[in-house]
C-alpha cells in the first residue's frame, strides 16, 4: 500500500514524500481510512510505530476539505501528557501541514504563559496541549473550545498513570457533544476502557501490535541507582548504550556542555568536510541538562545538553564532526551516526 492509495490529498502527499516516508506503517495503514471517514478511532499502538502520522494526516485532510464551524475558532484539540510528547506532535504537524493553510500551536506548563497566549491571540486552528496548562487558561478565559470538531487523546494510560485523569475529564466537559473523537493508548487496562466508552461512540479498533508489547527498535533496561546519583548512571548509559561492559566503574563519556540530538539520516548529510550551521530555535533548562531545538539545514532538530550552559534563541552556532561532544542518533535504529562539537559562531 501507498500513501496516495489512502485517498490522502496533494499537499499532504507532497509534504509526506519530502519527509522521506515511503509507504504506511500498519498503525497508518489501518487507521487513516476510518479517521478520514469521519468516524470514531480506538487504537492501541506504542510511541515509535508511526501514530502520530496515523491521526495527524487525515486529521489535516478533513479540516482542509470542511469549513470550520465558526470563524477563528479552535478546530482540532490534541491532548498529551508529557511536553516532550506535545512539541514532537507540534513538529510533524508543521512539517506534514506545510502546505496548507491551518495553524498549530503547542501549550504546556513550567513555562511562561504570555507567549503561548499571544500566539492563540492570533488564531490557531490545531492546539497541542498538556492538560495542566490547557485548564488554566481556559479558565483565564484564552481557549474557547465550543466549535471543536476533532479531539484526540494521546497515550491515554500515561495520562492516568500521571494522575491526569481529573484534568481531561474537565477538558471534556468544555467540549461540545458532535465532534469525532480519536484515543490512543499503548495498554487497555479496565480504566481506558471505561474512559473510552464514555468519550467514543461507534469507533472503529485498531491494534497493530500486542498490547503492552515493547515497539522493536526499543531497547529496555533497568538500573538501580541512589537517589541522589542519577546524574553520572543517566549520563553514562546514552553514550554507552551499545557496550556489552555496563559497569558504572569507568568514567561517564558524557561531560557537561555535551549535546544528544536524535535525528532521521535521511533528513541531513553528515560530512566530516563541511560543518554544519546551527540556529538555535528554544531552549528550556530543565535540571541537570537543558532541551534544545536547533535548526540545521533547514530542520528542526530536538537535542539535549548537558550542564549548566544558557543558550539564547537566535544564537549561531558551528557544528563541526571532529570533536566528540556531540552524538547524533538515527531516531528509528537508536544508532550512534556521527559524533561532533558545537562551537558559537
Amino acid at each position: 500500500m501507498t500513501f496516495k492509495e489512502l485517498n490522502l490529498s496533494a499537499p499532504l502527499l507532497r509534504a509526506v514524500q519530502e519527509a522521506g516516508y515511503e509507504t504506511p506503517s500498519p498503525i497508518q495503514a489501518a487507521a487513516i481510512p476510518p479517521v478520514l471517514a469521519g468516524r470514531d478511532l480506538m487504537g492501541c499502538a506504542q510511541t515509535g510505530t508511526g501514530k502520530t502520522a496515523a491521526f495527524a494526516l487525515p486529521m489535516l485532510d478533513r479540516l482542509t476539505a470542511n469549513a470550520p464551524r465558526r470563524k477563528g475558532a479552535i478546530r482540532a484539540l490534541i491532548l498529551t501528557p508529557t511536553r516532550e510528547l506535545a512539541l514532537q506532535i507540534g513538529e510533524s504537524f508543521e512539517a506534514y501541514g506545510k502546505y496548507l493553510k491551518l495553524r498549530s500551536t503547542v501549550i504546556f506548563g513550567g513555562v511562561g504563559q504570555a507567549p503561548q497566549v499571544e500566539a492563540l491571540k492570533k488564531g490557531v486552528d490545531i492546539l497541542i496541549a498538556c492538560p495542566g496548562r490547557l485548564n488554566d487558561l481556559i479558565g483565564q478565559g484564552f481557549i474557547d473550545l465550543s466549535a471543536l470538531e476533532i479531539f484526540v487523546l494521546d497515550e491515554a494510560d500515561r495520562m492516568l498513570d500521571m494522575g491526569f485523569v481529573h484534568d481531561v475529564k474537565k477538558v471534556i466537559a468544555k467540549l461540545p457533544a458532535q465532534r469525532q473523537n480519536l484515543m490512543f493508548s499503548a495498554t487497555m487496562p479496565a480504566e481506558i476502557e471505561q474512559l473510552a466508552a464514555g468519550i467514543l461512540h461507534d469507533p472503529a479498533f485498531v491494534k497493530v501490535d500486542p498490547v503492552s508489547s515493547t515497539v522493536d527498535r526499543i531497547q529496555q533496561s533497568l538500573y538501580y541507582v541512589e537517589k541522589g546519583n542519577k546524574d553520572e548512571p543517566f549520563r553514562y548509559h546514552i553514550a554507552k548504550v551499545e557496550e556489552e561492559d555496563d559497569s558504572l566503574q569507568e568514567e561517564p563519556v558524557l561531560t557537561n556542555e555535551d549535546l544528544v540530538l536524535g535525528i532521521r539520516p535521511e533528513f541531513l548529510n553528515i560530512t566530516s568536510e563541511a560543518p554544519l550551521k546551527g540556529e538555535i530555535y528554544g531552549a528550556m533548562p530543565t535540571g541537570m541538562e537543558s532541551t534544545i531545538k536547533v535548526y540545521v539545514n533547514g530542520f528542526l532538530l530536538t537535542g539535549v545538553v548537558f550542564g549548566s550552559s544558557l543558550f539564547t534563541i537566535g544564537e549561531q552556532h558551528s557544528i563541526s564532526f571532529t570533536g566528540h561532544h556531540i552524538m547524533l542518533f538515527d531516531r528509528q535504529s537508536g544508532d550512534c551516526i556521527a559524533l561532533g562539537s558545537l562551537e558559537t559562531l
